[in-house]
């Protein structure tokens, strides 16, 4: 379970970003890097991708994945596909940080358009 620093950090940069401030949110998880929770490694991303660093973008993403495999599937799953989804995870779940994620923050990537570059990105996790 992430400790409180990270929840603090994760919240805080994902506000960063919802207010256009992209390098201070990418400052922020870079100050708490050493940390591999899902919320951190994703707004680590998604700064990126807001900045237009797509190459680093692509990178963190890879980077991520290895921690966290099902966070970002779970962010370009349909709606209507999105409870078998969950279902199919559920005996096997690594403490439901993606769920929790998209529910607070699947919003913000469709709002600043960041979603459509992590669709042809997206790896169904085993």
């Amino acid at each position: 379970m992430s400790n409180d620093r990270s929840w603090y950090g994760g919240r805080l940069s994902h506000e960063y970003i919802a207010v256009g401030d992209y390098q201070k949110a990418l400052v922020l998880t870079e100050l708490i890097q050493a940390d591999t929770a899902a919320e951190l490694k994703a707004a680590e991303v998604l700064a990126l991708v807001c900045l237009g660093n797509y190459d680093e973008a692509e990178s963190a993403l890879v980077c991520a994945r290895t921690t966290h495999p099902k966070l970002f599937h779970a962010l370009v799953v349909e709606d209507d596909q999105y409870p078998e989804f969950i279902n199919s995870y559920q005996d096997v779940d690594d403490n439901e940080e993606w769920f929790d994620y998209r529910d607070k923050w699947l919003w913000l990537w469709q709002q600043l358009g960041a979603l459509e570059w992590l669709k042809p990105r997206s790896i169904k996790p085993h």
